[in-house]
């Protein structure tokens, strides 16, 4: 791990370095803000309170960030505030790094697959962005991770403090950001298909659903007490208005047809003239692709980079999507690689839920939301890696040094901003 660490220090340090601050960080201004209105003012702002309107959020990340700096400094050196803030995102992503790691050592043995494979995921641009950033999705996907991870060793081998930080990191999660709430949804499911193949129900799968309905329960204060006594709604950012609306298949379909399509081929042709996914109204159609928007928005974010060249861009994106590609072999391989992919295919799942019932906006399906199935496609590149005589296994581990190059190379060089 230590290796895995410091290369993964170096890379994001040389990234930041010649990225201006908040130039790919997703509603920068707001989330600053609300730091700010708690070190400052000493309160829970409302929903919408302020003039950047992302206090909508769950406090977590914010009252962590107000706790850990001295409020002389966030209230007189903004900068060095926001430097402090990144360098929290930073470690985030460290302990996310050893999560990874814990998870690791159910699939493998063999430390030097579960090296290649964390500075393979710990260098993505993607990665290093999410864990570098001022937002809330950098602490979310760490609790995330956590919950997953927590809930897997629990079901391994039942013990209190397993169990106390399964609660922990799920009710934390919740008090982050509402995008942990499909982990547990989906955590739930794979409890429920569990006792539904055995025809019975199973005891630890009981117990975990248990604890995770618990963490939902001690987040209804917050729902209560802070969100409805202020807006008359649970979900200040109206949720449950999209959830309940009145169903209209002509929105649904067309909706559907960004996933519902052969992958690519159905794009126009002004999509393949550069590698973004251009999110904010443009005429490129990358977004009316859901599954090509979510493999390049799962390694370069949505951003738009004016160096490295094009063509070294869209040769790191072909990489990646062999990479997964290839590892999908391993996934009926054992029942962890099932329920690695049952991860994978449900994560995707709760995105397109969200972009049927919510705006028809791009922003819905940007891989952050469902960066914690990292976790199942880190459990697929493990397993594949273990078929030692396989030559698709050497050329898989061919592929992920490469990989781990080309990612280097693009967050050591990249100039880029928020499309």
């Amino acid at each position: 791990m230590t290796i895995v660490i410091t290369v993964y220090l170096i890379v994001t340090a040389g990234f930041l370095i010649h990225i201006p601050q908040g130039s790919l960080t997703y509603d920068f201004g707001g989330h600053v803000e609300y730091t700010e209105i708690i070190s400052n003012q000493k309160h829970l702002p409302a929903p919408y309170e302020g003039k950047l309107t992302q206090t909508y959020h769950p406090p977590l990340f914010y009252l962590i960030n107000s706790l850990i700096i001295p409020n002389s400094i966030i209230k007189e050196n903004r900068t060095l505030h926001i430097n402090l803030v990144q360098g929290l995102s930073v470690l985030y992503g460290v302990l996310t790094l050893c999560l990874l790691f814990w998870g690791l050592l159910e699939v493998s043995n063999r430390p030097i697959d579960r090296i290649i494979i964390l500075l393979f995921l710990s260098t993505i641009p993607g990665f290093i962005m999410l864990f570098s950033t001022y937002n809330n999705d950098s602490l979310a996907a760490m609790l995330s991770i956590a919950t997953i991870i927590f809930s897997y060793k629990l079901w391994k081998q039942w013990s209190r403090n397993l169990a106390f930080g399964l609660l922990i990191t799920a009710t934390a999660g919740l008090y982050t950001k509402y995008t942990v709430a499909p982990v547990l949804i989906s955590v739930i499911i794979i409890c429920f298909l569990r006792s539904i193949l055995s025809k019975t129900i199973l005891q630890k799968e009981k117990l975990i659903v248990g604890i995770l309905l618990l963490s939902i329960v001690f987040h209804l204060p917050w729902l209560i007490f802070h969100n409805y006594r202020y807006t008359n709604k649970l979900f200040p950012n109206k949720f449950e208005v999209f959830i309940v609306r009145e169903f209209q298949p002509d929105s649904v379909m067309k909706r559907l047809k960004r996933v519902v399509r052969i992958p690519f081929l159905q794009l126009q042709p002004q999509a393949w003239q550069d590698p973004w996914v251009h999110n904010e109204g443009n005429i490129a159609t990358k977004e009316s692709d859901y599954w090509m928007h979510t493999w390049i928005n799962s390694v370069i974010g949505s951003c738009i980079f004016s160096y490295p060249p094009v063509n070294v861009i869209w040769v790191l994106l072909w990489v990646h999507l062999a990479i997964k590609l290839i590892s999908l072999k391993a996934i009926f391989k054992s029942g962890l690689t099932r329920t690695a992919g049952m991860l994978i295919v449900l994560g995707h799942l709760s995105q397109i839920s969200a972009m049927i019932y919510a705006l028809n906006s791009p922003v819905i399906v940007q891989y952050r939301y469902i960066s914690w199935i990292w976790l199942g496609w880190a459990i697929l590149y493990s397993s594949l890696l273990l078929s030692q005589k396989d030559k698709i296994s050497s050329l898989f581990k061919k592929l992920l040094i490469v990989g781990i190059y080309l990612n280097i190379y693009v967050c050591f060089t990249a100039i880029g901003w928020i499309s």
